[in-house]
């Protein structure tokens, strides 16, 4: 019976904490023209085109450091895996 208690108490106070959670709004302006160099380039740079990776020379397949070097894995369906 204790067990019973302490359960439904814990749970009743974790659906209480999270029913004051807020979405933040997010101003982020999506109307703009998205391209390689514009938008993606900083992502596959910091995740992975960086040494030993996908940078030309590394151990991961493709040179990610130019869209072209990514054209092949892109329009093959290969990106679509990851």
């Amino acid at each position: 019976m204790i067990k019973r208690v302490l359960l439904f108490s814990i749970f009743s106070l974790i659906l209480v904490s999270c029913a004051s959670d807020v979405l933040e709004s997010n101003n982020t302006d999506c109307g703009g023209e998205v391209s390689y160099d514009n938008g993606i380039k900083e992502i596959i740079d910091e995740t992975c085109a960086y040494s030993g990776c996908h940078n030309g020379a590394g151990s991961a397949p493709g040179d990610y450091r130019s869209f072209e070097g990514m054209q092949r894995f892109i329009y093959n369906g290969s990106l679509e895996s990851v």
